[in-house]
């Protein structure tokens, strides 16, 4: 069986889209020496397909967050094949 994306269907038109998910994970800041701020979320793999510790490091093109659904849908689908990712917010 091929890719599938874990919130389309890819025989249905584009306003039929089912709903995308929601991953849930931990929002981390920090202060850097120039006193600016980096923000990003973490999140955890849900499954574990391989015994590496691996982190995927994502960063949206502008105008788009970890809230988008293109990169909600990345990271779910991540996570359910063990790996942790860490979004930028910018």
């Amino acid at each position: 069986m091929g890719f599938q994306w874990p919130c389309t269907d890819h025989t249905s038109q584009p306003h039929n889209r089912v709903r995308c998910p929601w991953p849930i994970g931990g929002r981390i800041s920090l202060i850097l020496p120039d006193k600016s701020t980096l923000t990003y979320d973490l999140y955890e793999p849900i499954g574990s397909e391989h015994e590496d510790d691996v982190t995927v490091a994502i960063c949206p093109g502008i105008g788009n967050t970890s809230e988008s659904v293109y990169i909600r849908t990345y990271v779910h689908y991540s996570q359910r094949h063990g790996y942790r990712c860490a979004v930028l917010n910018h």
